[in-house]
């Protein structure tokens, strides 16, 4: 067929291939489309869950309703595609229901809060797993017909749309072609015309544009002819500009046919000296000649282009590195020339050899280091360890490289180092750990692991490098602690002493362990207070110190025989009955310092101590004789109790035979103190009222004194009463509204001193836990003294209020008065101790009455003044949150 050429099957192939991507891509989208609501219902299903269900899943854990949970997660999971529910409480799962699994599925994880205390907490989470098991099987079955459709329609298009093409365009390119290929030099002056009517617009049409395009092509090419040999010499001056020196030689002489300029600039050598036969050969470096003249020849010989790198000998003697890259010129399958560039490389061999001698220092302190030292490339594979990492390991360095690192992990921590090690990898930050090592012949070793990125000279990461300490004697010792803290922390006496045996016999892989203390009544006899015996606990001994191993204890504080210590004490028969081959022990001392006992470990092997064993004992030791310091505190303790309770019990009864000798005393003032006083105020009322006439005013006056002390002595004693009354009533705690008694009682007060201008304010109080009536006392008394002591000011102010010092509630009432002076403030609450004169009434036993009520419930009460500038009275009681038990 004449228009079947290559361009038109390749225009029928795009065609084809564009409808297909369209139809892919259209059904693509429409899928998606699908793809992203279903996903849609499904983030909405889950919002709905965390709005609406979260906060009562969040109750329900709170007050452990493990039932109504498991309700409301079954109702949940009743919704569409949800598969999978989750309760935790940190680490722990409460509650799951569902089928788990991870394939094709949306996890979802919402923490739990629960508002206590007006704080929002956490107190678990929620874990959600969405299937996208339906989303995918509607994907699929939507795939095929909506594919088919999309096909169809495309295809239709893109047939009607290549007829088309074919009929305009394809027909005229390839005449257009055949032109083309058919023009030269020789035949420019012929025209194209195509196959067709010529337009009839004014502008002519993209084919048009071309033919008048292959004409303007024909009047261009013989200038190009011409400009060709212009081109050729500018050419060699661009490449004769760049700093490699450019070449061209005979293939089968190697004599040079051109270099250029920069030879004479690199070498020294002028250009004529290069074109001398053999030049070349003659000046390589000696020791690189026959290597570089066979490798070139070989790869000639095989038209086969190349690259090497060798030394010449410049002009002035020096040595130049030069990189040669060779083009091979073949004509018929054989080699006629050779053309390239000659690379002056002696700062990058002087960079290579400046990093391989860092290289060699690094590996030299690698290998002479204490600590495991490793390099890795970007994915973690291993490229260097030094010895004393293979010593730690246990492993050669060739079985270290790659992955094989991961062997000297131990299983049980190789997945938490796998873990940490990626994630310090992704965000390039250092990486550190603390792992066990597992060698092959089972030695176990803790070490600490750091790793820091290794980056090139532009920043970028190209590996790490980090380091493996040996840190099993920490650890040892760490776990000697936690054996003693988990194992002993809650128990006491002998169950202690029998723990921390146990504790030391299983830490050091002991077959004896024991804890002794000296006798009281004879300091060369010491007694068990725990023994164990090849893992078993046995019963308590006694024996003398003298000749053996643990009487060097007490006298020297420690002893340590690895072996043969029946022959070092052979007096000491016990060691040989229970074949004991290695002794370490350290003694036991007060807080004075003073041995008071022992704790020893044996072996009926020789022992492998390691430099933290004393140490470790020291630990146990010093645990040990706190806690028989503590028994024995104890003992004295309940000899002190039993002597204090008799004490207790006398001093009861010497207090009870006092109170009621003051109850008496009291019935005695109120009643026998009083009845003469309101005899002395009768007849003086009687004298006034009967002898006003025939008494003077100086009389009058004497008797109206008479009067006023009595009723002062009256209240003085009334006040007596109510004080001494105070230690003995039973405090009756209930809910108070101090704001309110506050208010009350101002207001009651100012209502009897109308003539005056009084002001208050009172804060926002909060509620106490106290007895009414006596809080009632308080109020009146402080109140009813910042109204007395206020009276000469032209404007009474009067403040309530309540402040919080150090999270206490602190109440003050505070006035402008008179004030008082601050180095008498410590008699201030003292009874009968006034810092005023007798312009001020009162009786002194007011703010003693207050300290009394205020000590009663717990709390306390104190005062600041300044002469002239007012007084502040503070106060602390108990406030609602507290408990009424503490008032007691």
């Amino acid at each position: 067929m004449k228009y079947n050429n290559k361009l038109a099957r390749q225009l029928i192939l795009y065609v084809v291939l564009a409808s297909t991507l369209i139809t892919i891509l259209t059904t693509a989208y429409q899928l998606y489309g699908m793809y992203s609501r279903d996903m849609s219902q499904i983030d909405e299903r889950l919002r709905e869950i965390q709005d609406v269900h979260l906060q009562n899943i969040a109750t329900r854990l709170w007050i452990a309703d493990k039932q109504e949970l498991e309700k409301t997660l079954q109702n949940l999971l009743g919704l569409p595609d949800i598969e999978y529910i989750e309760v935790r409480e940190g680490d722990k799962v409460v509650m799951r229901v569902g089928t788990f699994r991870l394939k094709n599925t949306i996890v979802k994880t919402y923490p739990l809060q629960y508002q206590y205390r007006g704080k929002q907490i956490i107190i678990g989470q929620l874990l959600l797993h969405a299937s996208l098991d339906n989303v995918y099987h509607r994907l699929f079955d939507q795939t095929l017909s909506i594919l088919l459709s999309n096909a169809i329609k495309t295809f239709i298009v893109s047939g009607f749309m290549l007829f088309i093409f074919f009929h305009l365009v394809t027909r005229h390119l390839y005449k257009l072609s055949t032109f083309a290929r058919n023009l030269d030099h020789a035949n420019l002056h012929q025209t194209l015309q195509l196959d067709r009517k010529p337009s009839r617009g004014k502008e002519p049409d993209e084919l048009e544009a071309v033919v008048n395009a292959f004409v303007t092509m024909q009047g261009n090419l013989k200038q190009s002819f011409d400009k060709l040999k212009n081109s050729e010499q500018h050419y060699r001056s661009l490449i004769e500009s760049s700093a490699a020196i450019p070449w061209e030689a005979d293939a089968e002489t190697f004599r040079f046919t051109y270099v250029g300029p920069q030879a004479q600039i690199i070498l020294g050598y002028s250009l004529d000296d290069w074109y001398e036969a053999d030049f070349w050969r003659d000046h390589i470096h000696p020791e690189d000649r026959d290597f570089t003249c066979n490798y070139c020849l070989d790869s000639v010989k095989t038209c086969s282009d190349h690259e090497f790198e060798y030394r010449m000998l410049a002009a002035d003697g020096r040595e130049v590195w030069l990189r040669n890259v060779v083009q091979v010129i073949c004509e018929n399958g054989k080699p006629v020339r050779m053309q390239g560039f000659m690379f002056d490389i002696c700062e990058q061999k002087m960079a290579t050899e400046a990093y391989s001698t860092s290289e060699q220092r690094f590996s030299t302190l690698a290998e002479i280091s204490t600590v495991g030292i490793f390099r890795t490339d970007l994915m973690g594979n291993c490229i260097y360890v030094n010895q004393r990492w293979c010593d730690l390991a246990g492993l050669l360095p060739a079985q270290a490289m790659g992955d094989g690192w991961a062997a000297a992990i131990h299983p049980e921590d190789r997945q938490r180092v796998f873990t940490e090690w990626q994630q310090a990898a992704q965000t390039e930050n250092t990486f550190q750990i603390e792992c066990r090592l597992l060698r092959p012949d089972g030695h176990e070793s803790w070490v600490l692991s750091m790793a820091a990125a290794e980056k090139d000279s532009n920043g970028k990461t190209i590996g790490y490098i980090g380091t493996v300490t040996d840190i099993s004697a920490q650890k040892h010792i760490e776990t000697a602690i936690r054996y003693i803290a988990r194992g002993t922390s809650s128990d006491t006496g002998e169950a202690f002493y029998r723990q921390l045996v146990t504790h030391m016999a299983r830490l050091f892989d002991a077959d004896f362990a024991m804890l002794a203390v000296l006798d009281e009544n004879d300091p060369e006899t010491a007694n068990t207070l725990a023994l164990i015996c090849k893992g078993e606990l046995i019963d308590n001994i006694s024996y003398t110190l003298p000749g053996t191993p643990c009487e060097t204890i007490i006298t020297s504080q420690t002893c340590s025989y690895t072996s043969n210590i029946q022959q070092h004490f052979p007096e000491d028969t016990l060691l040989i009955d229970m074949d004991i081959e290695s002794y370490v022990g350290t003694s036991v001392t007060n807080t004075h310092g003073e041995p008071i006992g022992l704790i020893a470990i044996m072996h009926s092997k020789p022992l492998e101590l390691s430099e933290q064993t004393s140490e470790i004992l020291q630990i146990f030791a010093t645990r040990a004789s706190a806690e028989i310091e503590r028994q024995q505190a104890l003992l004295h303790l309940e000899h002190s109790r039993d002597q204090l309770e008799d004490q207790i019990q006398e001093r009861t009864q010497d207090l009870q035979a006092i109170n009621r000798e003051l109850e008496a005393f009291s019935y005695s003032v109120s009643h026998d103190l009083r009845a003469p006083l309101r005899a002395i105020d009768g007849f003086s009322l009687a004298l006034l009222e009967d002898y006003q006439h025939t008494l003077d005013e100086t009389a009058q006056r004497y008797l109206q004194r008479i009067r006023h002390n009595t009723s002062y002595m009256n209240d003085l004693i009334e006040s007596m009463l109510n004080l001494s009354r105070l230690g003995r009533k039973k405090l009756k705690p209930e809910p108070i509204q101090l704001e309110t008694t506050a208010r009350q009682i101002l207001d009651n007060l100012i209502a009897l001193q109308a003539d005056r201008k009084i002001s208050y304010t009172i804060g926002k109080l909060p509620p106490l836990i106290a007895d009414a009536n006596l809080i009632r006392i308080v109020m009146e008394n402080l109140l009813g003294n910042a109204l007395k002591y206020t009276k000469l000011e032209e404007q009474t102010e009067i403040e309530v209020n309540c402040m919080d010092i150090k999270g206490e509630s602190v109440f003050f009432v505070r006035d402008n008065g008179t004030g008082f002076d601050m180095q008498f403030a410590d008699n201030l609450f003292a009874a009968f101790q006034r810092l005023h004169g007798d312009e001020f009434e009162g009786t002194g036993i007011g703010l003693a009455t207050v300290q009394r009520i205020i000590h009663r419930h717990g709390g306390r009460i104190w005062a600041e003044a300044e002469l002239g500038k007012g007084a502040t009275f503070y106060f602390t009681l108990p406030v609602q949150n507290q408990k009424p038990e503490l008032l007691s």
